[in-house]
């Protein structure tokens, strides 16, 4: 039974439609509904729905905006961590060639290898393995399954990086780009970055102002 007009005039969106809200205590998360938007980014989006871009152009300048902001070299909006991590892994797959990226989930004859802890293994990896990427287990997560304090090891990466490990095409490190440290393969260097710099959601943590929205 529905609730007389008058007694709806307070309610929100989501109890309009029969939802209930919930209090978030653990931080922007994507199945939580990220986070609260403050009222600066969303005037914003409503007043950019009122027009049409180019799309491609839009990422573009996007990007200059998260890599002026962040330190990072380039940036890219995504519906969330898992996208994020799917679009980024398929960049490492198939570069700037055209005809893998069009072959994309098959990786057949690729580099297509990527290497993750086994004490980090979760739900994530579907989204790396989603765009043709064979994950490969390295290390033993003694601290984590409570029978020892090992992880995994910085030998135990370098180990298992072989020909076969999808990497970015471009070397070039950002100089404010925040590394714990890049493993060496051959004459290769590989950047490894920290978890909060690296494939996040960070709107969030990033103020209105610092992307150019009025404060």
């Amino acid at each position: 039974m529905s609730l007389p007009a008058a007694s709806r005039v307070n309610e929100n969106v989501y109890q309009r439609l029969g939802l209930r809200t919930i209090v978030n205590a653990s931080g922007p998360s994507t199945r939580l509904s990220g986070g609260i938007m403050r009222r600066e980014v969303a005037e914003a989006m409503a007043e950019a729905s009122q027009w049409c871009v180019d799309l491609a152009e839009l990422q573009g300048r996007a990007s200059e905006i998260l890599a002026e902001t962040t330190g990072a070299e380039a940036g890219y909006v995504t519906a969330g961590a898992s996208a994020a991590l799917m679009l980024a892994t398929a960049a490492c797959l198939a570069g700037l060639d055209p005809a893998k990226m069009n072959r994309l989930p098959d990786t057949t004859g690729m580099a297509n290898e990527v290497v993750v802890a086994r004490s980090q293994r979760n739900m994530y990896d579907h989204a790396v393995a989603q765009a043709g990427a064979k994950l490969i287990e390295v290390g033993i997560p003694d601290r984590f399954s409570g029978a020892g304090v090992r992880d995994t090891q910085v030998w135990e990466y370098e180990a298992a990086i072989t020909d076969r490990i999808a990497r970015p095409r471009r070397r070039r490190i950002h100089p404010r780009a925040r590394c714990n440290r890049r493993f060496r393969y051959g004459r290769s260097r590989l950047p490894v970055a920290r978890h909060d710099s690296s494939l996040m959601a960070t709107s969030p943590r990033l103020p209105p102002k610092a992307i150019g929205l009025p404060s």
